[in-house]
C-alpha cells in the first residue's frame, strides 16, 4: 500500500492511500459475485426450492434456515473482504 500527497488547488494536501490494483479488483469482484448468487439463493428462483416446513434443521423450518445460512455467507464474506483490505496499517 502507498500513500501519496496530492496537491490541491486550494493551497491544502489531500492524502491517498493507494491500493495494490489487483488485490482490490479481485476482492471487489468476489463480493460482487457472491452477491448476486445470495440473491439469487434467497429470492426467486432459488428460495422456492428451499420454501417447504420439512425438514426441520436445528428446530427451524427449512425455508428459515435456509435464509440464516445465507445471511451468515454474506457476513463471513463481508468479514473476509474487511480484512483483506486491511492487512496493512497506516503509517
Amino acid at each position: 500500500m502507498q500513500i501519496k500527497r496530492i496537491p490541491l488547488k486550494s493551497g491544502g494536501k489531500q492524502t491517498v492511500i493507494l491500493v495494490g490494483e489487483s488485490t482490490y479488483r479481485a476482492n471487489r469482484v468476489f463480493i460482487v459475485i457472491m452477491a448476486i448468487i445470495m440473491f439469487w439463493a434467497t429470492m426467486w428462483p432459488g428460495y422456492p426450492l428451499f420454501s417447504g416446513i420439512e425438514p426441520m434443521i436445528l428446530g427451524l423450518p427449512l425455508s428459515f434456515a435456509w435464509v440464516i445460512l445465507w445471511v451468515i455467507i454474506g457476513f463471513l464474506c463481508m468479514l473476509a473482504l474487511y480484512f483483506s483490505d486491511n492487512k496493512e496499517e497506516e503509517p
